[in-house]
């Protein structure tokens, strides 16, 4: 199976069909796409000028984009210079959903591009959500069909623990086993193989931080034990990097 820049060439083709000027430029880091970017949105014929920025082991790791011409400030959804396309678990769903240069820019980066049009004009988009840890932990409770932030961060560390158990009470204190309570939503995540490599601790340590500052969780003892407690430290200190529980 194809991967890295022979891979990227050949979804290139696919991918300047719909998008004809965008280049590749074979970088001796990191092969990247650049140029312009034309779609429409409420009729009106939008465009911007990009970069794709990609690791050698794409499409393993899904490719960055940043706007190039200093039309989008760094102030809007951003993680350091490239844009914050959606909930980090949210652009893992679409991107494996098909591994293509076409499906990641149509559906990933063009409608990050049109909530931006939206919010330049002073409108809120319905597809707008909140940045970081907030937006992360408001995509699980919209999966897990809760209003809870203590509830929705319990059952997430089922997820983070790889620890689905139908038979245990569900989190939510209802007194019902959790495949019959809220269990449905995380068992169709567990059983699906496009997350198996996804890294739920990752956000799970991302919203302890957040909720630790609201005092969410300062009585939660799952979340006030040592080893939680350190890598949350080692977090703060490097939040760039991949922490694994």
């Amino acid at each position: 199976m194809a991967s890295g820049i022979q891979l990227i060439k050949a979804q290139l083709e696919e991918l300047r069909r719909k998008h004809p000027y965008l280049y590749i430029r074979e970088d001796k880091d990191s092969p990247k796409i650049s140029g312009t970017i034309f779609f429409e949105d409420n009729g009106a014929r939008c465009k911007f000028d990009i970069e794709i920025v990609f690791s050698k082991d794409y499409p393993t790791v899904i490719p960055l984009v940043r706007e190039t011409k200093g039309d989008i400030l760094k102030t809007y959804h951003h993680n350091g210079d490239y844009f914050c396309l959606e909930t980090p678990f949210r652009v893992w769903e679409i991107f494996r959903q098909d591994e293509t240069l076409l499906n990641f820019v149509d559906n990933l980066v063009i409608p990050y591009l049109a909530i931006f049009i939206h919010f330049q004009g002073g409108k809120v988009s319905p597809r707008e959500h909140a940045h970081g840890a907030k937006g992360v932990l408001a995509d699980y409770k919209k999966r897990f069909n809760i209003d809870d932030d203590l509830v929705a961060f319990k059952l997430l560390r089922i997820l983070a623990e790889r620890k689905y158990r139908g038979h245990a009470l569900c989190p939510c204190g209802s007194g019902i086993k959790l495949k019959k309570c809220h269990g449905m939503a995380i068992f169709n995540i567990v059983v699906d193989d496009r997350f198996k490599k996804y890294d739920f601790m990752q956000d799970f340590l991302q919203i302890a931080i957040y909720l630790k500052k609201t005092d969410v969780i300062d009585n939660y003892s799952e979340c006030r034990a040592e080893k939680v407690l350190r890598y949350i430290e080692q977090i703060k200190k490097n939040p760039q990097k991949k922490w694994n529980y």
